[in-house]
């Protein structure tokens, strides 16, 4: 199930988020303690309180009733800000965070390793070239990147996770 295959649902959100002064972070599909949830990431230079994550989750809703026949089952909608472990979707994102440490699940193995820490080194067409910590530099298409998040230096010194604050939503087929 993945209706973010369809162009026109992904970019649509993109445009409410954006219309309604957020940055769109990105979009995803995840399955968390057997519950679909489709997560909606935003952000803005003052940051995410409850009401702005409830204002974009309406008119997010809306579209998707709009076009319930292209959504196969259901799932939660969830609309939250990026968090400090701020996840990167697209090329512009690893270009944006340059320098900074993440955290990175690749689809496949890559030299053994599918998951790993390292510093995004630099960005040439559609491959980020990473470089870990013992020096080591490889390249990646984003293609093969699963998931990659922004360690925050902070965080990491005093080893905890920062809780970001959620609005779920059931959806439900009609």
């Amino acid at each position: 199930m993945d209706i973010l295959k369809d162009t026109f649902t992904r970019e649509r959100i993109k445009d409410i988020v954006e219309s309604l002064g957020y940055e769109f972070v990105g979009v995803e599909f995840v399955v968390e303690s057997g519950r679909t949830i489709m997560r909606v990431y935003i952000d803005s230079i003052g940051g995410i309180l409850i009401s702005d994550c409830e204002k974009v989750s309406k008119k997010i809703d809306a579209l998707l009733n709009e076009h319930d026949e292209k959504i196969p089952q259901n799932f939660y909608l969830e609309v939250s800000s990026p968090g400090m472990e701020r996840p990167l979707f697209e090329i512009k994102d690893y270009i944006r965070f340059k320098g900074k440490k993440v955290k990175v699940k690749l689809k496949t193995p890559l030299e053994g390793r599918k998951n790993f820490k390292a510093f995004i080194e630099d960005v040439e067409g559609d491959k980020v070239f990473f470089r870990t910590p013992e020096g080591e530099v490889f390249s990646v298409p984003v293609s093969s990147v699963f998931k990659c998040n922004i360690i925050p230096e902070e965080l990491e010194q005093f080893g905890h996770k920062e809780k970001q604050t959620r609005d779920d939503r059931k959806r439900r087929k009609k």
